[in-house]
């Protein structure tokens, strides 16, 4: 019987909701609102975060369907509505979510003390400003990867052997044999078999450092010395590297903070 006047609550919630956002399309937002659901609103702002999230290269989202923009909108107000309804029946005052909100707001406090205290102060924002301007880029390439002992490409082979493989490759492409062949009888890569080696599209932060930094460092089409790294050894051939038109350099707070993390 609880549960059915609960139940009552919750739809006669909804409802009176619901003919709030009705008033609010009738009567119009002010200029900070984008939309009113009952009591609570949803700011200009708010609206924003939302396309930036969805959305990080675009620079104007005007450009952005005006479909894809309702539909996001009709997301924020659905969640709006649940939280209105949650409310009205008094849940931000259960022992649970408290507590769950707590150890949230203890998390928050802990990560944000750590983004201001040790990120922030530890990487120079020259750096940070390299990467952005580095991504702008997206690069292919072809790679044969050797794994070793305590690799993250599992092998009973030692390290040392592993460079004895590596070294009898660079041999190979020095006497002009095909990469991919040698991709396909060298690499220990799970994939190799199937991708014969190709990468795909990627930018730069996507990759262990020293791979897409020998990527940056090759001319198109020139093959990379032997590479260490904690996955394995790698031979690189740099397949294409061209500047995405679409990308805009971005240097707010939140982009660099983004960054950051990245690095």
């Amino acid at each position: 019987m609880e549960v059915e006047k609960d139940m009552t609550r919750i739809l006669y919630s909804i409802v009176i909701l619901v003919l709030g956002i009705v008033l609010f399309i009738q009567c119009g937002p002010d200029a900070d609102t984008v939309a009113t659901v009952g009591s609570l609103k949803i700011s200009v702002d708010d609206y924003t975060k939302v396309l930036k999230q969805r959305y990080p290269q675009m620079e104007n989202f005007e450009n952005i369907d005006e479909k894809k923009k309702k539909d996001i909108l009709d997301q924020m107000i659905q969640k709006k509505l649940k939280f209105s309804a949650a409310l009205d029946i008094d849940l931000d005052k259960d022992p649970e979510i408290v507590e769950s909100v707590r150890k949230q707001e203890e998390n928050l406090l802990g990560q944000k003390y750590y983004e201001v205290e040790i990120v922030d102060k530890l990487i120079p924002e020259d750096e940070v400003k390299d990467m952005i301007q580095k991504q702008a880029y997206e690069l292919k390439a072809t790679f044969i990867a050797i794994g070793y002992m305590g690799s993250r490409l599992p092998n009973k082979r030692t390290l040392e052997e592993a460079r004895e493989i590596a070294n009898k490759i660079t041999d190979e492409i020095a006497k002009g044999k095909d990469f991919t062949e040698l991709v396909l009888q060298y690499s220990d890569d799970p994939s190799a078999k199937r991708n014969k080696g190709e990468t795909g599209i990627f930018r730069w932060g996507q990759k262990p450092d020293e791979f897409m930094e020998a990527c940056w460092d090759l001319e198109l089409g020139a093959i990379s010395d032997i590479i260490e790294t904690k996955m394995g050894l790698y031979i690189i051939r740099l397949d294409s590297k061209k500047k995405d038109p679409a990308y805009v350099e971005k240097y707010d707070h939140e982009t660099m903070f983004r960054t950051k993390k990245m690095l």
